[in-house]
C-alpha cells in the first residue's frame, strides 16, 4: 500500500520531485486518519506541509489537532488556511473554517505581547512567533510559560495564567548580555544532533551559540 513507500526528501530540489513526496506523504495521512488513527496521521500531514502547504495538508492537519484537543496548534492551522489559502478555498470550506475557528475562540484565551527587541516568542518551548507579532496568540487555558529569546540578549521568562474568552497582555523587556563571546561546535560526531538554548529547540549542530547554552538531546 501507499503507506509502505518512502516519499522524496523534504529538501528535495526539483520542483516535481516535492509535489509528488508532499502528495504521497498526505494520501498516508489519509489512510491512517480514515482507519481513526488522528496522532499518527497528523504527523504525514504536518510533514507534507513541511514539503508544500496546501489547502487539503493544512485543513486536514487543522482537523486532526482539532480532534486530539490540541486547540491553539489547530487554530494557528485553521487561521494560516484563511491567512495564506484565502482564495484558493471553496465557499464551504471557508464557512467550515469561520465556524471552526469561532468555536475554538470560546475555548481559547489569548497573549498580547510585545519586546523591545525582534525575538522569538516561546511559550511552553514551542515558537509561536517572531517580534513584533501581527496579532494576538491563541492559548490553552492554564498556567503557560512565556519567553522571548534572541541572541545576545538575557532571556525573558514569566509564567502566565491564561483563561477561556480572557486576553493577558505581556511586555517583555530584555537586557543585553555584557559578554559577547561565542562558541561553535564543529565536532563532526554531534552533526545533526537537535540544538537547544534555554530549553528552546533552535535547529541542529553545527551551529554557533553563545557559552554555556548548549546542550545535546
Amino acid at each position: 500500500g501507499a503507506a509502505a513507500k518512502t516519499a522524496p526528501p523534504a529538501e528535495a530540489a526539483d520542483p516535481i520531485e516535492r509535489l509528488m513526496a508532499a502528495k504521497l506523504l498526505f494520501a498516508q495521512g489519509n489512510e491512517l486518519r480514515k482507519l481513526g488513527d488522528c496522532a499518527r496521521a497528523l504527523d504525514f500531514y504536518e510533514r507534507s506541509r513541511a514539503v508544500i502547504a496546501s489547502v487539503p495538508n493544512t485543513l486536514n492537519s487543522a482537523f486532526c489537532l482539532d480532534q486530539l484537543g490540541r486547540d491553539d496548534e489547530a487554530y494557528d492551522a485553521y487561521e494560516a488556511l484563511l491567512t495564506d489559502f484565502l482564495a484558493e478555498l471553496s465557499a464551504d470550506d471557508k464557512e467550515a473554517v469561520v465556524t471552526a475557528l469561532a468555536a475554538l475562540r470560546t475555548k481559547l484565551g489569548a497573549l498580547h505581547a510585545s519586546a523591545n527587541v525582534d525575538g522569538l516568542l516561546v511559550v511552553d518551548g514551542r515558537g509561536r512567533g517572531q517580534f513584533p507579532l501581527s496579532h494576538d496568540v491563541r492559548l490553552q487555558p492554564g498556567e503557560r510559560v512565556v519567553r522571548v529569546v534572541k541572541d545576545g540578549w538575557a532571556t525573558f521568562e514569566k509564567t502566565i495564567v491564561v483563561r477561556a474568552g480572557e486576553t493577558v497582555s505581556l511586555d517583555a523587556k530584555l537586557s543585553p548580555l555584557a559578554e559577547s563571546g561565542r562558541l561553535r561546535v564543529e565536532d563532526e560526531r554531534l552533526v545533526g544532533a537537535d540544538l537547544f538554548i534555554d530549553g528552546t529547540l533552535v535547529g541542529k549542530l553545527p551551529r554557533e551559540a553563545r557559552p554555556g547554552q548548549l546542550r545535546q538531546a
